[in-house]
């Protein structure tokens, strides 16, 4: 099977996010569309980033002249930080768009982990 490109695993993201977040009032769709469409960006491009920390960690030595080395965290890491803290927000606001009844809902099936750590 050939692998999905990465606009079709976002047309396929954002599709999977709008209809969880379908509940969403008809006067809030225009801010409502644009936080799913980035929130399905993030979504695959966090999955590509998982692949690589997994494929070659999230440490890598590095070199600097002949007397300096060592290891850091790598640029792949960082960005996975970052992201994944703006797909949270993201989220978050979607599901404070929704009616109260349907938020609970909405954030166990998009973020299933948030739901996890929040019943600690």
């Amino acid at each position: 099977m050939a692998k999905k490109t990465k606009e079709t695993l976002i047309k396929e993201e954002e599709a999977r996010l709008s209809a969880i977040f379908s509940g969403i009032e008809s006067d809030k769709t225009a801010v409502c569309s644009e936080l799913i469409r980035n929130a399905a960006f993030l979504a695959v491009s966090l999955r590509d980033l998982q692949e690589k920390l997994n494929a070659d960690g999230c440490v890598e030595t590095y070199q600097n002249g002949p007397n300096q080395s060592g290891t850091r965290i790598s640029p792949a890491a960082q960005i996975y930080s970052k992201l994944i803290a703006n797909y949270n927000a993201v989220i978050k606001a979607l599901v404070a768009l929704l009616p109260a009844g349907e938020r609970d809902a909405a954030r166990a099936e998009s973020d299933p982990m948030a739901v996890f750590l929040s019943s600690k």
